[in-house]
């Protein structure tokens, strides 16, 4: 069979005029519904001359090529104005690199989109690839009645915004990447709005987001480097007191804010995601601000933009004025270095001609820093404490190392904390001496604990009171397993007993319960799987019932009525992909009805009752 060319393509007759905020994609979909492109792989032809392409949603590839062929009827004046205006690039583009945005910017224009999501770092943030098409109702009316046709917004593709910050109302999902039949397929935006349920109140929280997503986008920023804004970030965050006196972020407490500003982020998609864990909450500040070369989703800084500035307005007046650490870096970008950390080299450290003011002014370090790097190496200092003296010193040195903590050796010594954690810093070994002096009282109190449980529990064998002191078995299991087997080899030994006859009538009864529970459950669910007599067996026991199916005739019966056969599995699937292809206004062919109902072929029965269902 001769491979068809995409040369012999009808040319595009008509192009449309660009509307306001509309979507590259949009504009294409209306393009090839205006010219009667029927096949997805023609409308391709026609725009990009191959059928080798997925047009995206949000960052097409090979925009060259296509604003080539569109020539003078294209409605961008160049290849530039394609991707600043009809993609959603420019949200990314200010936060990335000089060299990363070269990068994307390549395959933009010469196609190659396979890594193009994966460099952006959307892949690694966790927020979905592919976007949803989503719309707002009144935005469609008012489209309607002005243009005369509905049409994709660029602003409602924004990654987690789910209001329209034009009139104030929720969006809608009309489709998701998912459930499209067809990958190369370009969807037109719906006349008419499908609205699911009652309409929900819009969070104030998700506006202020929308709001400032939208400033983000229509202000079209080039590459603003990541020194200048994480300088910008680190400026706002230490006038509002995120950044202690030495320069270092205040994470938890910055982490904490951010979380009371947008109640725990529980209004937006992918919630966990934006918290990250427990144990390091909003783990990306720590990236935005310490590793600012790596590539964090726009998101997140919208988010931290939203919360210290108030505005982008407000951001960009900060990223224009000149910082110290910008002049420090020397420009350069992705330096890995926070810029309040300065490398003091080790000659002028040692070279004790130069006093420590003049290294604390040449580096911008404070005297306090300089002196107690030099005391680390070994560098002696005229001793000028004014209250602090060398007796208060050996105390505040044995309390430590007696265990005692920071803040009750500050308040029984009365100085300050930092004094102490600068004495611990500064004594060498002291440290280990505290490390070792915990481990040896945290082992004396496990021990006491272990024995107290032993002798009051004495009818108990050792796995008896385990169970009444799990955490000081584990630990002294851990790290003084020794000590813990001499103490146990005493303790009585519990003998096993054989176990009861079993009622198998009970469990007959109890298993048929649960079954019907399963089976319900399952019926719910809008894309469950078969359910098949081995899915309900391994929901309580496959080997105990299939060996003792003349004990359970309850449960067998049960069984047999609710477990489902392949061909009735395949006709619950076509009557769902039937159902919703109507939903969607889209018409039920047999090979869309395959597609989404994972059909591999047609067996005749199968496509009689497709039929059937298509012309009822």
């Amino acid at each position: 069979m001769k491979k068809r060319s995409f040369e012999s393509v009808p040319t595009i007759s008509y192009v449309p005029n660009l509307l306001p905020d509309e979507l590259l994609y949009s504009y294409l979909a209306r393009t090839a519904h205006y010219n009667c492109f029927g096949n997805p792989r023609d409308c391709l032809g026609a725009f990009w001359g191959t059928a080798g392409i997925i047009p995206s949603i949000d960052l097409p590839t090979a925009l060259g090529r296509l604003q080539r062929r569109l020539g003078t009827d294209s409605p961008f004046q160049s290849l530039q104005a394609m991707i600043d205006l009809g993609t959603m690039y420019p949200y990314h583009r200010p936060f990335l690199s000089e060299g990363r945005h070269r990068q994307i910017q390549k395959i933009l224009a010469d196609g190659g989109g396979i890594a193009l999501k994966t460099r952006l770092g959307r892949v690694a943030n966790g927020f979905g690839a592919n976007p949803s098409l989503r719309y707002c109702a009144k935005c469609l009316a008012a489209d309607v009645r002005n243009y005369g046709v509905p049409y994709w917004h660029r602003l409602h593709q924004l990654p987690l915004v789910t209001v329209c910050a034009a009139h104030r109302t929720r969006l809608d999902v009309f489709l998701q990447p998912s459930q499209s039949a067809h990958p190369q397929e370009m969807h037109l935006a719906p006349v008419k709005a499908v609205t699911n349920g009652p309409l929900l109140a819009v969070d104030p929280i998700q506006l202020n987001f929308a709001n400032t997503c939208r400033e983000l986008i229509e202000a079209n920023l080039p590459v603003l480097g990541p020194s200048r804004w994480q300088s910008a970030y680190l400026a706002k965050a230490s006038e509002l007191g995120f950044v202690d006196c030495n320069g270092r972020v205040l994470y938890d407490r910055i982490a904490e804010e951010l979380r009371d500003r947008f109640d725990d982020f529980k209004s937006f998609d992918y919630q966990q995601r934006i918290l990250s864990s427990a144990k390091t909450p909003l783990a990306w500040l720590r990236r935005i601000f310490g590793r600012p070369q790596s590539s964090s989703h726009p998101v997140f800084h919208v988010l931290l933009m939203e919360f210290l500035f108030g505005s982008v307005k407000e951001f960009l007046s900060e990223v224009e004025k000149p910082h110290a650490s910008s002049k420090k870096n020397g420009g350069r970008q992705g330096s890995s270095a926070s810029p309040f950390r300065t490398m003091l080299p080790n000659e002028q450290l040692r070279d004790e001609s130069i006093s420590a003011t003049q290294l604390a002014k040449q580096f911008h370090l404070s005297v306090g820093t300089i002196v107690s790097r030099r005391r680390a190496i070994g560098i002696s200092f005229t001793e000028r404490r004014k209250r602090v003296t060398l007796k208060l010193v050996r105390r505040i040195q044995a309390a430590l190392t007696a265990g005692t903590s920071v803040q009750a050796v500050a308040g029984a010594c009365k100085v300050s904390l930092a004094t102490v954690y600068r004495i611990r810093r500064e004594t060498p070994g002291l440290l280990n001496r505290i490390q070792r002096s915990l481990i040896t009282r945290e082992r004396k109190r496990h021990r006491n604990y272990w024995l107290k449980v032993l002798a009051m529990h004495r009818s108990l064998s050792v796995t008896g009171v385990k169970k009444l002191a799990q955490a000081c078995y584990a630990w002294l299991y851990r790290n003084d397993r020794a000590w813990l087997v001499g103490k146990n080899a005493g303790v009585r030994r519990q003998l096993t007993r054989p176990s009861a006859r079993v009622d198998w009538r009970k469990r007959d009864a109890d298993f048929s319960k649960r079954l019907e529970k399963y089976h319900q459950a399952l019926s719910r669910l809008p894309d469950r799987p078969r359910i098949s007599a081995s899915l309900l067996l391994r929901r309580i026991g496959d080997a105990t019932v299939r060996r003792n199916e003349y004990r359970l005739p309850q449960t067998m019966a049960i069984i047999k009525r609710c477990s489902e056969s392949v061909d009735q599995y395949r006709k619950r699937r076509i009557r769902a992909a039937i159902d919703k292809l109507n939903d969607r206004g889209i018409r039920p062919d047999l090979w869309r009805i395959a597609r989404m109902a994972g059909l591999k072929s047609w067996s005749e029965p199968l496509r009689d009752y497709a039929l059937f269902l298509i012309e009822n």
